[in-house]
C-alpha cells in the first residue's frame, strides 16, 4: 500500500506556517491507545471550554471511507459521543488495493498535530511505514509517534519494527532540518515509548475466574505494566502543549516489577482464592510459527486449557487463539507479541521509567488498583 500525499510547488509559504495551521490528526484511532487518547483529549477539552471558554482544538480521525457509522458505534460505545464532543471530525480515506489516497490534500496543509500510532498487523505495517514517510511533504509542524519500550533492530520482531518506526521518523525529520536554510517552520518530533499494558490481563479474567490459574506466557520473567489509560492521558497532554515538553522521547511503564507468581499471588488475596501461575508455554513457543508451519494462530496444538480458552473466545466472538489479541488480528502481530513474551520471559524487556511523575505530573495507576479492580468486576 503507498499513501499518495503529493507537494503542491504552486502554494505559498502561508499554507505551511504554522500560524495557519490547528488541529490533531490520530492515526488508527479507534484502538486501544487511540480510544484512550481521545478519551482524555476530550475530557481535558471539555473542562477547559466550560472553566476558562478555551475554543478546543479539532481533533480529525482518519477513517475508511464507507466505514464512519461503524467507527462512531465503536466510538459512542467507549463513551465518546459527538454530541458532547462536536470538535471530532472523520476524514474519509480510500483504501485501494494497491494504494492509500487522503481525497483532500488541503486538509494535511492545515494539520498542526498528528499522533501516529502504529500497528503490527501485516495490512498495517507498510501503511505506518508510508505515513511516516509522508510526513516530509506534509509539513507538518508537530509529530508524536507511539512506540514500545526497548526498540532495537536485532530483538524480537515487535521491538525490531517498532525501532524501523522510530528510524523512520527520525531519519525524515533530519533530513528536513539538513534541507531547511532556516531554523523557522522545521518540523518537530517526540516519541512516546510504554510498556505492557495491564488491560491484556483483561483477556484471562475468565481463566483466573473459573479455572483459578493464570497462563500469562512470560514465564519467570517480570513486567512493569502501566494502564493504557494513563498512556493516553500523557499523549493527550504532548498533544495539545507540545511545546511544553523539551524532550524527544518519554518513556511510561509501572513503578514496579511483577513477576507471573506475584501477580497470582495478588489475585488470590483479591479473590480469597488460590490463584496459580501456570505459564502457557505453547503460546512461548513460536519456531513452529516462525517456520510458516502454523498458518493460522488458532491452529496451535490444542491443551485442554486452550479448548476452554477458545469456548470463552468463540462465546465472546473472538477468533484469536493468542488471549492477548482483539479478534481477527493478522498473524504477523500474534508472532510479534508471542516474540515480546518470550523477551519478557527472559529479562530481556523490563524497564521502569519516571517520565510520568518526573515530566508530566501525573500519577499513574498502580498495577494493585487495576489487579484489584480486576477482580471486583
Amino acid at each position: 500500500m503507498v499513501i499518495e500525499i503529493e507537494n503542491n510547488s504552486n502554494s505559498n509559504n502561508d499554507n505551511n506556517s504554522s500560524s495557519t495551521r490547528n488541529g490533531i490528526f490520530i492515526t488508527n484511532a479507534t484502538g486501544r491507545i487511540g480510544l484512550a487518547t481521545l478519551k482524555a483529549l476530550c475530557q481535558i477539552q471539555r473542562n477547559s471550554h466550560l472553566s476558562l471558554g478555551l475554543i478546543p482544538e479539532p481533533i480529525y480521525i482518519g477513517i475508511e471511507k464507507g466505514e464512519e457509522k461503524k467507527e462512531k458505534e465503536i466510538l459512542e460505545g467507549n463513551q465518546i459521543s459527538f454530541q458532547n464532543f462536536p470538535f471530532i471530525q472523520f476524514i474519509p480515506i480510500n483504501f485501494k488495493e494497491n494504494a492509500i489516497k487522503y481525497e483532500t490534500l488541503e486538509f494535511l496543509k492545515t494539520v498542526q498535530t498528528i499522533f501516529v500510532i502504529p500497528s503490527t498487523r501485516n495490512e498495517k505495517i507498510e501503511e505506518t511505514m508510508n505515513i511516516l514517510s509522508s510526513i516530509e511533504s506534509s509539513k507538518i509542524p508537530n509529530i508524536l509517534l507511539f512506540s514500545i519500550l526497548d526498540p532495537v533492530d536485532h530483538k524480537d520482531k515487535m521491538r525490531k519494527q517498532y525501532y524501523e518506526f522510530e528510524d523512520t521518523l527520525k531519519s525524515k525529520i533530519q533530513n528536513q532540518h539538513n534541507g531547511s536554510k532556516s531554523g523557522g517552520g522545521q518540523q518537530r518530533y517526540k516519541i512516546l515509548r510504554a510498556g505492557f499494558f495491564m488491560e491484556n490481563l483483561n483477556y484471562y479474567k475468565d481463566e483466573i475466574k473459573y479455572e483459578q490459574r493464570l497462563s500469562l506466557p512470560i514465564g519467570e520473567g517480570k513486567i512493569a505494566p502501566v494502564s493504557v489509560n494513563d498512556v493516553g492521558i500523557i499523549a493527550s497532554k504532548i498533544l495539545l502543549n507540545f511545546d511544553q515538553y523539551p524532550k524527544s522521547i518519554y518513556s511510561i511503564s509501572g513503578s514496579q516489577y511483577f513477576t507471573g507468581k506475584d501477580i497470582s499471588q495478588r489475585l488470590s488475596q483479591y479473590l480469597n482464592q488460590k490463584i496459580t501461575y501456570q505459564p502457557d508455554t505453547i503460546l512461548m513457543d513460536t519456531q513452529e510459527m516462525k517456520d510458516n508451519l502454523i498458518t493460522n494462530i488458532i491452529d496451535i496444538p490444542q491443551t485442554s486449557e486452550s479448548r476452554l480458552h477458545n469456548t470463552w473466545l468463540n462465546e465472546k466472538g473472538l477468533n484469536s487463539r493468542c488471549l492477548c489479541h482483539k479478534p481477527n488480528d493478522g498473524k504477523n502481530e500474534v508472532e510479534s507479541l508471542l516474540e515480546l513474551c518470550e523477551s519478557i520471559a527472559h529479562e530481556q524487556f523490563n524497564q521502569i521509567s519516571s517520565d510520568s511523575q518526573k515530566n508530566f505530573g501525573w500519577m499513574p495507576m498502580s498495577f494493585d488498583q487495576y489487579l484489584e479492580n480486576l477482580c471486583k468486576n
